[in-house]
């Protein structure tokens, strides 16, 4: 029995020496042994403190590290939504005059912040061309196409880079450029003039005999 006592004894005494300790961050408690030390005691909570703020100081960079392309695409698709609001304000004539060129200006330099963070998306560079376009600004307009095709040729570049060529006075290339759009796609030409449709279909349906027949060896030229 005195035996029996002394080991309740002991155990409760161990007991009074057990502390529920909350360690930073955690929903639970967690029973330690209280240290007989106030300075180690005041040590071990420090380095708790610190171990627990450095995880979740790297749990935070991760996180950051894995969302940053998504925070710079979907700023980007923000500022193609404004593009589109600014070329269409003008398109429509709602913007004139100085307000309609500086507004064009800045969906220019917009679709072209907006490319950073989407590479191979094909509509900034085809949103810079048109507010360049608008804008007057043929040559640019021409880089900013030219390397567009470069990449991946489509008929809504080769179309915009036909207008930028005629604002350049550049009739021939022009010409080739919007045969070439409406070899790819007739739907493509929609925009264009009745006329200058109608010459372009013309060509096309010969090229397509042409091709028929097996005379025809490449697609027209853009130059």
């Amino acid at each position: 029995m005195l035996a029996e006592h002394a080991r309740y004894e002991k155990a409760s005494d161990n007991a009074k020496r057990q502390r529920m300790v909350c360690l930073p961050g955690q929903g639970s408690r967690v029973a330690l042994t209280m240290i007989t030390s106030p300075f180690d005691g005041r040590g071990w909570r420090a380095k708790a403190c610190i171990m627990t703020r450095a995880i979740r100081l790297a749990g935070l960079l991760v996180l950051l590290a894995l969302l940053f392309p998504e925070f710079g695409r979907y700023r980007a698709e923000w500022m193609l939504s404004a593009v589109h609001a600014r070329l269409d304000r003008a398109l429509r004539g709602i913007d004139r005059g100085e307000v309609a060129m500086t507004s064009v200006g800045i969906a220019a330099d917009q679709a072209q912040q907006a490319a950073a963070f989407l590479p191979g998306d094909p509509r900034p560079p085809m949103l810079q061309g048109i507010a360049l376009i608008l804008g007057g600004k043929g040559a640019q307009a021409v880089a900013v196409l030219d390397a567009a095709i470069a990449q991946g040729e489509r008929p809504e570049f080769t179309i915009n880079l036909g207008r930028a060529r005629t604002i350049l006075g550049d009739e021939a290339g022009a010409h080739a450029a919007y045969l070439r759009t409406a070899w790819a796609s007739t739907d493509a030409i929609a925009t264009l003039p009745k006329a200058v449709r109608e010459s372009l279909l013309a060509e096309v349906s010969v090229l397509e005999g042409d091709l028929r027949a097996q005379k025809l060896v490449a697609p027209p030229p853009l130059q």
